[in-house]
């Protein structure tokens, strides 16, 4: 049974989890016919014309009301709160289904139950290995400059304006793949895996056309 109210409360947590793909839906329709801009700021400029800089339940009204029942469902389907695998075309219990045994059809161990099954298990006894160090040989000249670029590429376009760890942060994802068998044994191959395709791709500027936009000097210098 729901309580009086208790709908317009449900709707404002849900309005809240789902704002970054409402947000950019509204931009994305309000500013299809302005000059070309970084999308940032026409978003951001689109939601501040529409709330009038007000994000609380209201504004968010205000949102959902500019957009159609297309870009309000693909809103929702991005919503945390709503954990409904029909919005995906997917079966429930889908991340469980195997062809070993009957299927589990709910929806996982939510943070609790995660927890307790995490203090169960038993602690691995017994000295740590570090990692080896990562020592770069490449066989010429030429395949150092082209992996240069390449972690260059990874560490401009996935995080120009981060702070230095945060470029670190890239690279080292970079390398650490490098070593690891489940991918490509080169810094190129890594970076500019499933490239070729319009989804899928390891790193999203390969495949999204940001490579077709020239770098800025200062930020691609500090990469």
């Amino acid at each position: 049974m729901v309580r009086p109210g208790s709908r317009g409360r449900v709707w404002t947590g849900r309005a809240i989890a789902a704002a970054p793909a409402v947000l950019a839906a509204l931009g994305v329709a309000m500013a299809a016919s302005s000059a070309p801009r970084p999308d940032v700021d026409r978003t951001a400029e689109a939601v501040a014309q529409v709330t009038r800089g007000d994000l609380s339940d209201k504004g968010m009204s205000a949102i959902r009301a500019r957009l159609d029942a297309a870009q309000l469902a693909e809103a929702e389907r991005h919503d945390p709160t709503l954990r409904n695998p029909a919005l995906y075309g997917l079966t429930p219990g889908w991340e469980s289904l195997t062809l070993g045994g009957k299927p589990s059809l709910d929806l996982g161990a939510n943070g609790l139950d995660a927890q307790r099954m995490n203090a169960a298990m038993p602690m691995a006894s017994g000295a740590l290995r570090p990692a080896r160090p990562f020592v770069f040989r490449p066989a010429t000249a030429e395949d150092r400059r082209r992996a240069l670029r390449c972690l260059t590429q990874a560490v401009y376009y996935e995080a120009a304006l981060e702070p230095n760890e945060g470029q670190e942060g890239v690279a080292q994802v970079v390398l650490n793949r490098v070593r690891d068998p489940n991918y490509p044994s080169s810094v190129c191959g890594v970076v500019f895996q499933g490239a070729e395709r319009i989804t899928g791709c390891q790193f999203s500027f390969t495949c999204d056309g940001a490579l077709g936009q020239a770098p800025v000097g200062w930020a691609w210098d500090r990469a």
